[in-house]
């Protein structure tokens, strides 16, 4: 009866081994896809303090936009990330990137920084498709027809000040 009973517990420590081999191996591969998902993603973008007052200085190597001074804002910066904001992506009618523009606001000075993912339909399309994705979200998405820089920068200082100046609401 002993010997049966060394067995049993011989059985199950193997499973309890073999239990524990497969959650380690679980979360090995877990952890791994997580780190690659972070990669993926845009890194931070650094930008000068409130105080600095010199020109802002990309840490790609994407031309930066010059400062601009408008109603309510100074455009200080804009990039992209993968393509040059001056001359745009190499097919104007098929692209996705991520734009940044770093703003001073006229009324209190104080600079802030917006981030957006702009691009065409065949872009977003080709997107979708490249990472085998049915459909994503993200509220600051910006979708065009074609790259030009004259409406892109429009687009993006008129959702800033839209943003920050609320216009004022209707009184029945």
């Amino acid at each position: 009866m002993l010997l049966a009973y060394d067995s049993l517990s011989s059985d199950y420590a193997k499973l309890l081994v073999f239990a524990l081999v497969v959650v380690g191996v679980f979360l090995l591969v877990r952890m791994n896809s997580r780190r690659n998902q972070k990669e993926e993603g845009f890194p931070p973008q650094q930008f000068p303090s409130g105080n600095d007052d010199g020109p802002f200085q990309n840490p790609g190597s994407q031309a930066v936009h010059p400062a601009m001074r408008f109603e309510h804002l100074v455009l200080r910066a804009l990039h992209m990330r993968e393509f040059d904001v001056l001359t745009g992506p190499p097919d104007p009618f098929e692209f996705v990137d991520e734009i940044t523009a770093e703003v001073e606001h006229l009324e209190t000075g104080e600079r802030s920084t917006w981030q957006f993912t702009i691009g065409t339909p065949a872009g977003f399309a080709r997107l979708l498709e490249g990472k085998k994705w049915e459909s994503f979200y993200s509220p600051g998405i910006f979708v065009v027809r074609k790259y030009e820089l004259e409406m892109v920068r429009e687009m993006v200082v008129d959702h800033i000040t839209e943003t920050l100046n609320p216009p004022p609401h209707a009184q029945p």
